[in-house]
This record gives C-alpha cells, structure tokens and sequence, in this order.
C-alpha cells in the first residue's frame, strides 16, 4: 500500500498514510539488522567494514524514509562511494540526500562487489536467524 499508494498524494493521503506509518514500523528492526549484516558481510569480503559503520550510523537516516537508507549507507560506506543524491523521477528532478563519501566514483565492477555484499549479507542474516531458531527451540 505504502508503494502503491503513498501518502505523499492528496488524493491518497488518507488511504495510504496507515499503510505507509505501518510498514516503517514493521520494517524498523530488521533495516537495521540488515544493515549490521551488510557491515559484517564487508570483513571476509576485505570491504571496508569500519567505514560501513560509520557511514550507516552517520548517514542511515539521512533518507527520507526511517529504513531505506540503512543498507545503503552501509553499502556505501563499504565500497567507499557515494550513493543517492539528486534522482529523477518522471521527468522531475528530486533532491535525494547523499548517502556515503565519494571516495573514487563509482565503476562497473561495483556492481560485481555490491552483488558479492548483498550475497554475503543475506548468508549472515540467515546465519542469524538459524542460530535464533536453534537457541528457541533449545530453551522450549
């Protein structure tokens, strides 16, 4: 609903504020989780783990959405580029922060090694997840 509808319409701002509030909500904890995993993902990569933590914490709320800029700032700070920034969007230019530091600009291979974070990333999140699983069903 929040996608499909937004609530940044008049026409939908009734409609679509519920589903958007409710979706921030329910996505607050595990943006946050991903972008922990994103962090950890970057150390066996030999990415840049510390500066994916700094850029998460500094950056992750920059974004106009409580939860979509956690994973990208971490993503940004670990390939050491900027991400965001000005967009557009049928037509209109859209100011959109800038997630990250421009280190070097950004290069088709960051693609491959972004792939590579995302793989990597997802296998600790699951990792995570099995571990809790096995921790709950040893204490029940």
């Amino acid at each position: 609903m929040d996608s499909m509808f937004g609530y940044r319409n008049e026409r939908y701002a009734r409609f679509g504020c519920v589903p958007a509030r409710l979706d921030d909500l329910a996505n607050l904890v595990p943006s946050r989780i991903s972008a922990l995993c994103v962090v950890l993902a970057a150390i066996p990569l030999r990415l840049r783990a510390l500066a994916a933590l700094r850029i998460w914490w500094r950056d992750g709320l920059a974004h106009s959405s409580p939860n979509a800029g956690q994973c990208e700032a971490a993503f940004a700070g670990a390939l050491g580029v900027a991400l965001g920034g000005p967009a557009t969007y049928q037509g209109r230019l859209i100011d959109k922060p800038q997630l990250g530091e421009a280190l070097r600009p950004l290069k088709t291979d960051d693609i491959r090694t972004g792939r590579r974070l995302m793989i990597a990333g997802v296998l600790i999140f699951a990792a995570l997840i099995c571990a809790t699983a096995a921790g709950l069903a040893f204490l029940f």
